[in-house]
């Protein structure tokens, strides 16, 4: 659903040659520049060396990137809420993992995800200042695969968060199609084309696409 007082997200229209010009973009001005990237790559590279059943051990490390991220969380209330919700949810995220964005089964697996979502989101009784950012960016670091991130300025375009993740993973789809690279290789084409140190994800391209259009190149 788009809104044309702001910025035009236009993923029915969006070229692949274009999505990596703006990834290129946002790599030039954002990503070289803040301490949101890097912030990022390093809570990404200490989610990764551990299982899943470890994770919780790191909230702090998890909170430290959100708030990096403009989450304005309650750091200690925070830690300890996220560190036992992950505890309380392993066998959801465990079944999750290995799932990707543009599975073909992506769609019978949305439920889980959205239900895992609703579930943070009713963090809010314990964390004042958890909402729909927070909450895709604190799944997003869980299982960086398959949540995209998204904020204020993207929820415009879309009905719902499950709105969302289903233009993400259409999207998705026909940009590695049209990329003419196998979907396992996207990842790392990207990596090596914008001279990332580490693998992101297709997800988290996606949202740096999103936000670079709706914010970054205003």
């Amino acid at each position: 659903m788009h809104n044309g007082s702001v910025a035009p997200l236009h993923w029915d229209r969006l070229t692949w040659l274009e999505f990596v010009i703006k990834l290129e973009s946002y790599r030039d001005r954002y990503s070289r520049q803040g301490r949101e990237d890097p912030a990022y790559v390093r809570c990404l590279r200490i989610v990764r060396e551990r299982p899943m059943r470890e994770r919780a051990a790191r909230a702090r490390d998890i909170v430290l990137f959100l708030n990096t991220w403009s989450c304005h969380l309650p750091r200690e209330v925070s830690v300890q809420a996220m560190s036992r919700w992950i505890r309380e949810h392993l066998t959801e995220l465990e079944a999750l993992e290995g799932l990707r964005l543009t599975d073909a089964d992506f769609l019978e697996r949305l439920p889980a995800l959205l239900s895992l979502y609703g579930s943070v989101l009713e963090l809010k009784d314990q964390i004042r200042t958890m909402g729909d950012t927070a909450a895709s960016k604190f799944l997003h670091v869980l299982l960086p695969d398959l949540f995209v991130m998204w904020d204020n300025n993207i929820k415009p375009f879309a009905q719902d968060y499950e709105d969302f993740l289903t233009e993400m993973h259409l999207l998705g789809r026909r940009l590695v199609a049209e990329s003419g690279l196998a979907d396992a290789d996207v990842e790392d084409h990207l990596r090596e084309h914008l001279g990332y140190g580490v693998r992101k994800t297709l997800a988290k391209y996606l949202d740096e696409y999103n936000w670079y259009v709706a914010v970054g190149e205003a």
